[in-house]
């Protein structure tokens, strides 16, 4: 049957939020790359549950810090 589900992803947003085992430098500089690659993980989970014909639609809009981390 057709059906619709919206995720929102808060952890870029402040408060910051990173699970215990990202909260490492080897994830990231900062906060912000942390939550990425925390939340990075959940998305993997969620994406692997569902069922083989379901279309997926990302969008984002934190590019702000973007350039800052890549030196561009």
């Amino acid at each position: 049957r057709p059906w619709f589900g919206y995720l929102h992803l808060w952890e870029t947003h402040t408060p910051r939020r990173v699970t215990l085992a990202y909260n490492q430098a080897e994830y990231g500089e900062t906060l912000y790359d942390r939550a990425v690659s925390s939340f990075d993980e959940q998305l993997g989970r969620i994406l692997q549950a569902l069922p083989e014909n379901t279309v997926v639609i990302l969008t984002g809009d934190h590019g702000e810090y973007l350039s800052k981390s890549t030196g561009g």
